[in-house]
């Protein structure tokens, strides 16, 4: 059994599909475009997120081995995010996942705000001062959310 990854010819960047096979012309037939086959050795995957093929070490045709990988750090999705160094990764900053929270939390609450208002509509359609000051409390309160 072979297993193979797939890099791009000209930037090196691992493209995310692994093959296993026994049979040579099934990965010249899945070889995407503008890629090369690379052996995973050990039948291990290469990490595509944050490994490249080194092109510039590749003489004339060479095939690219696991000796021409090196580390990769693709481009930040957004300034929000930041480089996680131990796991390879882009996440989002701490101060963009608080806004994340702050958010959906606000928007849970004026939910449940809303799901509160129905028996104070009845109310106060029937009249009942205190439901309408109320329901303009819980305006207030979905206005002050600002979402």
């Amino acid at each position: 059994m072979k297993s193979v990854m797939f890099y791009h010819h000209e930037t090196g960047i691992l493209h995310r599909n692994h093959l296993v096979t026994s049979d040579d012309a099934l990965v010249s037939k899945n070889t995407p475009a503008d890629h090369e086959p690379i052996e995973v050795p050990d039948g291990r995957r290469f990490d595509h997120l944050s490994q490249r093929v080194d092109v510039a070490q590749l003489r004339g045709g060479e095939h690219a081995t696991a000796a021409h990988l090196v580390d990769y750090q693709p481009p930040q999705p957004s300034a929000d995010h930041e480089w996680n160094a131990s796991t390879k990764r882009w996440q989002l900053s701490a101060a963009a996942q608080a806004a994340a929270a702050a958010s959906a939390a606000a928007r849970a609450r004026k939910a449940e705000l809303i799901e509160s208002q129905h028996d104070l509509v009845r109310r106060a359609v029937l009249g009942d001062m205190d439901a309408k000051r109320q329901l303009t409390a819980i305006e207030d309160e979905i206005l002050a959310l600002k979402i």
